[in-house]
């Protein structure tokens, strides 16, 4: 199905090629004008149907209708295996030939020199055939010495690269082509890295393992604006690094993410959202609304031109929001019509759509372009597999859509930083006790944690799947969030990755903690050392530098993880403060030493109230911030948990000199996370007492009526999921901005 060999060669070495082409451009609008191709049934020009074995009848089928289509609109096709061919003579072929071929030897006696060579003469030796199939595949040799000590072949296996334009471990942008250096798919990477490169793409960077991106979560608008998500395929970190290298050629970079869905069923942004005109875009109904668990939150960043660097401009506005604002028209495709993508194809001013049903929809919605209606027996998801569509770089007006009128704003904030650190309550220099803004890292990858499951007793174990688990905490999640910005308490949202091997992420209180002028004389963020390795990893440096751009003294005691005798003390988990009074009342465990407590208060100029306390079992309760919790009017104790006599009365004669309302709990009510609550500044300086679902569940009315005499109201919601496996509740998932 695709083009002779002589007809490949004639294209291929044109000037053409070099100079139209193959140009990277800037949007989806453009027109497709050469469609690479890559089926591992049908293969290229160079090779024999054979050698896959036998394929479906409707396989054949449907790739023949797909080729005529895409003859009948004039476009050029060609296969990925004859790009690279018609480059063999090119002088870094033989080293990409070379990479395609694994040696496996059965002793370690052979150099490196002798096995290069080996490869090299495996590779002189082709055929021009076999290169063709080499070039698509991964190719493992066993290899060993005969008698004579010559390196002689053994039995090998072959790997085609199935899914080598399925997979999209590249993206085009306006300036090139950035790539996945991800080793689950170094074979395929390879194989596009050469041929793109051989077609005169710029090769601009490679996205280093572990971090991951791909071309599925990509989509170029025009030349002011790209949108590139986050999520389930493409990390966060990824495009910081794109960003920091500029790679992506446009004014506006609007980053899509994917805090709370997660999907394997929506798994790229291109999967939900697709641009079919300047101003018309397509997007899947059930991941819009600003109060839909599924939502999508855009952060924005513009270029500076002086200093060639993006810098923040919107923080998390919602996707629909996003859209609307920038004058898109919004098809809302039903979720009926939902097949794992969005069933179109964008031809440049002519789309392709899977059914009529789809082409009604898009008509309807004021597409004005031509529409065909292509139906497939094996499924709408098979052109995907099987094609990449080079598309002819345009420059077109910006003026249709419209610019963001907040863009200049952070162009003179010499601070790449959150807008969100400016409306901090606390900036008021007013001593206060609770805050309106916070941290909050969704938790992804959250499951058990066998570290910490040693000592935290609240913590159960589950039969549940890890993808079940971490679907129900995601949906818990992201309800306690939405709750939490509705009642005007601002949220800095982060994600952990599954690769970061952090399951209890999502409780950032315990590595860092934060304290205004008011309280300490300058903003200080402090860093705190943790007592588990896994947990020493959720101090991420991204977060950490913004930490330190914001406040202007940082303290560090995370030199004592690595002592002769470790210490631990995990923040705001085992230190619960008395701000005003400037008392921290912790209670020892494995988790906070009080030698370094000591030294944590005379650095922070506090007052330190120790005890011991246990469970119903009489076990060390791990954290100090399931026992009790401080408000700016209310304190709820579990005193009954601290048993030594003494101990007990030095906490309640420091309680009460406080002057503040003592609500008192048992030890059950604190097994239900009673304990684990943190009173907020809402909207209009309103007090807001957050819990989980079950704890407002296990106060008494009485309790609730007293409580209700010094806050506006309590937020309660859902967090069955993270108490039972993580072993925390609210307060653990928020560590305050003061």
């Amino acid at each position: 199905m695709s083009l002779g060999n002589d007809e490949v060669v004639k294209l291929l070495s044109s000037d053409i090629r070099h100079r139209t082409q193959c140009e990277p451009w800037a949007s989806d609008n453009d027109k497709v004008q050469l469609v690479l191709l890559h089926d591992s049934y049908m293969g290229g020009s160079h090779i024999s149907r054979s050698q896959y074995g036998a394929r479906s009848q409707t396989h054949t089928k449907d790739y023949q209708k797909w080729i005529s289509h895409l003859r009948s609109l004039g476009l050029k096709m060609i296969a990925v295996q004859d790009v690279i061919l018609a480059n063999r003579h090119q002088p870094d072929f033989e080293q990409f030939i070379m990479e395609q071929i694994e040696l496996c030897p059965s002793e370690d006696n052979f150099t490196l020199e002798e096995k290069t060579n080996f490869k090299r003469d495996i590779v002189k030796a082709m055929t021009v055939t076999q290169l063709g199939y080499a070039v698509t595949h991964h190719i493992s040799l066993e290899i060993s010495r005969d008698l004579e000590g010559q390196i002689v072949a053994g039995a090998y296996r072959v790997y085609p690269t199935i899914d080598l334009l399925a997979r999209r471990g590249h993206l085009i942008t306006s300036k090139g082509v950035v790539l996945s250096g991800s080793k689950s798919i170094k074979t395929e990477m390879n194989v596009m890295k050469f041929c793109l490169k051989s077609m005169g793409l710029p090769i601009l960077t490679e996205i280093p393992d572990p971090l991951k991106v791909t071309g599925h979560d990509f989509v170029p608008g025009n030349d002011d604006v790209l949108f590139i998500g986050t999520g389930h395929l493409t990390d966060e970190a990824s495009v910081r690094v794109m960003l920091e290298q500029d790679v992506f050629g446009t004014d506006r970079v609007a980053v899509v993410r994917d805090f709370f869905d997660r999907s394997d069923q929506r798994p790229g942004l291109d999967s939900v959202f697709m641009i079919i005109d300047t101003n018309l875009c397509v997007v899947l109904d059930t991941i819009l609304g600003q109060n839909n668990l599924r939502r999508r939150l855009v952060r924005e960043y513009v270029r500076d031109p002086k200093t060639k660097t993006y810098l923040r401009s919107r923080e998390d506005v919602e996707f629909e929001v996003y859209l609307l604002d920038q004058g898109f028209t919004i098809c809302k495709y039903p979720e009926h019509l939902y097949k794992g993508g969005i069933d179109i194809i964008n031809f440049g001013g002519r789309v392709g759509c899977a059914n009529k049903d789809i082409a009604d929809l898009i008509i309807k919605a004021g597409y004005t372009g031509i529409v065909d209606v292509l139906e497939f027996d094996i499924g709408w998801e098979f052109m995907a597999q099987v094609s990449f569509f080079m598309r002819t770089n345009t420059p077109k007006s910006c003026e249709t859509i419209n610019k963001n009128p907040n863009a200049s704003v952070m162009l003179k904030n010499p601070s790449n930083i959150s807008h969100l650190w400016t409306e901090r309550s606390a900036l008021n220099g007013k001593p206060t006790q609770i805050t309106n803004t916070l941290l909050m890292v969704a938790p992804v990858g959250f499951c058990t944690n066998p570290e910490t499951f040693v000592d935290n007793h609240f913590m159960k174990k589950t039969n549940q799947t890890l993808n079940e688990i971490e679907k129900k905490a995601l949906e818990e999640f992201s309800s306690l969030h939405l709750q939490l910005r509705s009642l005007g308490i601002n949220v800095w949202l982060h994600s952990a990755e599954r690769f970061h091997n952090t399951p209890d992420a999502t409780f950032p209180n315990n590595w860092f903690s934060t304290h205004p002028s008011s309280e300490v004389g300058v903003y200080t963020v402090v860093f705190y050392p943790m007592k588990t390795i896994s947990r020493r990893a959720e101090r991420r440096q991204n977060i950490i530098s913004e930490l330190q751009n914001v406040y202007g003294r940082e303290l560090t005691f995370t030199q004592w993880e690595f002592s002769d005798f470790p210490h631990f003390l995990e923040s705001t988990g085992v230190l619960v403060l008395d701000r005003i009074r400037k008392i921290a009342y912790a209670s020892l465990s494995e988790r906070c030493y009080e030698v370094i407590a000591t030294v944590w208060a005379k650095r922070m100029g506090y007052q330190l109230c120790l005890f011991h306390s246990t469970d119903i079992q009489g076990r060390p309760i791990y954290h100090t911030n399931v026992m009790m919790a401080f408000g700016s009017e209310i304190i709820i104790i579990c005193i009954d948990s601290i048993e030594d006599p003494l101990e007990r009365k030095v906490v309640e004669d420091n309680l009460n000199a406080s002057g503040l309302e003592i609500v008192t709990i048992t030890r059950e009510q604190m097994n239900n996370f009673c304990g684990n609550c943190i009173e907020l500044q809402g909207s209009n300086g309103k007090k807001v007492l957050c819990m989980s679902e079950r704890a407002y569940n296990n106060f008494t009315p009485k309790q609730k009526e007293k409580i209700l005499k010094h806050v506006d109201t309590i937020l309660h919601s859902d967090l069955s999921t993270i108490e039972t496996i993580g072993g925390g509740s609210l307060r653990c998932m928020v560590g305050e901005l003061f």
